[in-house]
C-alpha cells in the first residue's frame, strides 16, 4: 500500500513538472476543446498565400483547373494546390497558447515572420490565417485568424504547405503523354546535321537513320525512351534566360513526338554544369534540366540498334 501511495506521489510530481514546462514554454496557456476550421475543397475558388519575405501568390480556379493569376500567369500543380486543401478541409486547432500580441512573433505568427493565409468561394473569404512556425514536437503548427490574437495549436505540419516560393507552385510538366499513343519520335541533333526516326509499325519500332532503310529497334532501349519522353518535367524555371545567351534556333538537341491525334517539339541547349535548357515550341516558358534527365532521351543510332548477345 505504502509502494502505491509513492508511486502516486511521484506520478503527481512528474506530471506537475510536465505541465510547468509546458506552460513555461508556451506551449498551452488556455485549454479548450478542439476547434476545427472547415473549409469544402470543392467550394473553393482563390486562394492567396503572403509569405513575410517572398512576393504574394494567387491562385484560381479556371475552368476546372488550378492557374497561377499573381504575380505570373502559369499552370499551377494541382498536386501542390489539393495538398493545400487537404490541410484546410479539416484543421483541428487543439489549443491555445497565447492571448498576447506581443508574444506572436514567438511564433512567427506576426506579420514580419508569419505567412498569411486566405481562402475564398467566389468573391466570400471563407479562412484568414497566419500559420507560424512548427511546435517543438513537431507535430503542430502554431497559428492565428487574421483578426484574433489567439494562437493556436493546430494539429499537423503546415509550414511545408505554405512556405513555398512561386516556382514551388508552378506545374512543372514539359510534357504529359499517354506512353501508348506515341506512334512516331524523331531525334535531332542539329550541330550535327544528323536525325533518327522511330516509329511504331505493327508491333514493332524500327529505327531510321538519315533517310536509310528502316531497321528494328532494341525494345528496352524504345520504351526508356518513350517513357522519359512522355513524362518530361523540368527541375527548374529559368527567369533571366537572356543572361544565358541560349539560341533556341540552333540547339544541340532537339525531339519532335507525334500521337495519333497531336504533335510536340522540345529544343535543348547544353549549358555549364551539366545542365539543359529547354523551350517547347509555341511556348516562351524556359525550362532547366540536368543531364542526367535526359540520358534515356538522347540517343544516337548505335544506342537504339539491339544488343549483340
Amino acid at each position: 500500500m505504502q509502494r502505491v501511495v509513492i508511486l502516486a506521489v511521484v506520478l503527481g510530481v512528474l506530471v506537475g513538472i510536465w505541465l510547468l514546462q509546458r506552460q513555461r514554454q508556451g506551449q498551452v496557456v488556455v485549454s479548450e476543446p478542439v476547434e476545427t476550421v472547415s473549409v469544402d475543397p470543392a467550394r473553393v475558388t482563390r486562394l492567396r498565400i503572403d509569405k513575410a519575405d517572398a512576393e504574394a501568390v494567387e491562385l484560381a480556379r479556371v475552368a476546372g483547373s488550378w492557374r497561377i493569376t499573381s504575380p505570373i500567369d502559369y499552370r499551377a500543380d494541382e498536386a501542390v494546390v489539393s495538398a493545400v486543401l487537404r490541410a484546410l478541409e479539416g484543421l483541428e486547432l487543439e489549443d491555445v497558447v497565447s492571448t498576447n500580441p506581443d508574444k506572436r512573433s514567438t511564433f512567427q505568427v506576426d506579420d514580419s515572420t508569419g505567412t498569411h493565409v486566405e481562402v475564398f468561394a467566389g468573391d466570400e473569404s471563407v479562412v484568414a490565417l497566419v500559420v507560424g512556425k512548427s511546435s517543438p514536437d513537431f507535430a503542430h503548427t502554431y497559428v492565428r485568424r487574421v483578426d484574433a490574437d489567439e494562437v493556436y495549436r493546430a494539429v499537423g505540419v503546415l509550414t511545408y504547405n505554405f512556405n513555398k516560393r512561386v516556382d514551388d507552385w508552378r506545374d512543372k510538366t514539359i510534357l504529359s503523354l499517354d506512353q501508348e499513343s506515341i506512334a512516331k519520335v524523331t531525334l535531332h541533333y542539329p550541330k550535327e546535321k544528323a536525325q533518327v526516326v522511330l516509329a511504331h509499325a505493327d508491333t514493332l519500332w524500327t529505327l531510321q537513320v538519315e533517310g536509310g532503310q528502316p531497321e528494328v529497334a532494341d525494345s528496352l532501349s524504345v520504351v526508356n525512351l518513350l517513357r522519359t519522353a512522355s513524362r518530361l518535367t523540368t527541375a527548374a524555371f529559368v527567369s533571366d534566360s537572356d543572361s544565358l545567351a541560349l539560341d533556341f534556333d540552333t540547339p544541340d538537341f532537339g525531339v519532335q513526338i507525334e500521337t495519333d491525334a497531336e504533335k510536340h517539339s522540345v529544343q535543348f541547349v547544353e549549358g555549364e554544369d551539366n545542365k539543359y535548357y529547354a523551350r517547347k515550341e509555341g511556348e516562351e516558358t524556359i525550362f532547366q534540366l540536368y543531364k542526367s534527365n535526359l540520358t534515356n532521351l538522347m540517343k544516337k543510332p548505335e544506342d537504339l540498334r539491339p544488343k549483340e548477345s
